[in-house]
C-alpha cells in the first residue's frame, strides 16, 4: 500500500471499469508537493468533514485480528494518522486520490485513510488491517461513517501476494455513494474475475489491484 505506482495497465482497466460511466487509464502517484495541493488546507478540510468526524465518532473501537473486545484498538485516539506523508493519486479526469497511512503505538501499519475527490466533492473511508495477517490472510474491512457500513473483503496470501476471494456487501446503503461504490466495485471484480487475462495481472499486482478497483469506483460515484 506504501508505493501505489503506475499499475493499471490500459487492457486491465478497460476490463475492470467496463461496467462503470468512466474509465481512467492515465493514472499516476506521487507523494504530495507542495504546488500541487495545499497540504495543510487539505488535512484541515479533511479533518473538518462529515465523514471524518463520523468516523472518530462511530468507530472508536475495532476488533483485532483475535475478534477480541478485550484487545481491540481505538482507531484515531491510540493510532496515529500519518499527516504528513500522503500519497497522492492524480487521474487524466482531474479527480485525485489522497491516502494517509494509520499507525498503532508501536509503529505498525493498521492501516488507511483514503480521500476521494472528484467534482468537487470529497468522500473519507478508512480502510482497516486489524483482522489480516500478513502471512496467511485473513479481512480487510472498508467503513464509510460507521460500523454498519463495514464492506470484507476476503484475503489468502499466496507467494506473498494478497489475494482476493469474497466480499460481504454492507446492506442498506444502496442510495448512497457508498452504496454505489461496493455495487460497482463487485461488479468490477466479478468481471475480471471472470476474464483470465485480467485475474492473471490483477493476481500479480495484489492488494495494490484491490485498492485501484475500489478507489476508480468512488470517484465514478461521486
Amino acid at each position: 500500500m506504501n508505493n501505489i505506482k503506475n499499475i493499471i495497465l490500459i487492457t486491465v482497466a478497460v476490463t475492470l471499469f467496463a461496467s462503470c460511466e468512466k474509465v481512467n487509464t492515465n493514472n499516476t502517484s506521487t507523494p504530495i508537493k507542495n504546488n500541487t495541493l495545499d497540504l495543510s488546507l487539505f488535512e484541515t478540510k479533511i479533518q473538518s468533514s462529515d465523514d471524518y468526524i463520523s468516523l472518530i465518532n462511530n468507530l472508536k473501537y475495532l476488533p483485532n485480528q483475535g475478534n477480541s473486545r478485550s484487545d481491540s484498538i481505538s482507531l484515531f485516539l491510540n493510532n496515529e494518522v500519518n499527516w504528513s506523508s500522503p500519497l497522492l493519486q492524480t487521474n487524466a479526469d482531474g479527480s485525485y486520490i489522497v491516502l494517509y497511512n494509520v499507525y498503532s503505538g508501536d509503529g505498525s501499519l493498521k492501516g488507511n485513510l483514503v480521500s476521494v475527490n472528484a467534482n468537487g466533492l470529497t468522500r473519507t473511508f478508512y480502510e482497516s488491517f486489524n483482522e489480516l495477517d500478513v502471512t496467511v490472510g485473513g479481512n480487510i474491512n472498508l467503513y464509510y461513517k460507521n460500523m454498519e457500513s463495514k464492506f470484507t473483503m476476503k484475503i489468502s496470501v499466496v507467494e506473498g501476494k494478497f489475494l482476493e476471494g469474497d466480499v460481504d456487501v454492507p446492506i442498506g446503503v444502496a442510495q448512497t455513494w457508498w452504496g454505489c461504490t461496493t455495487d460497482c466495485y463487485k461488479t468490477a471484480k466479478d468481471a475480471c474475475d471472470g476474464n483470465g487475462e485480467c485475474k492473471f495481472l490483477c493476481d500479480m499486482l495484489g492488494n495494490i489491484c484491490v485498492v485501484e478497483i475500489f478507489v476508480a469506483c468512488g470517484v465514478n460515484c461521486i
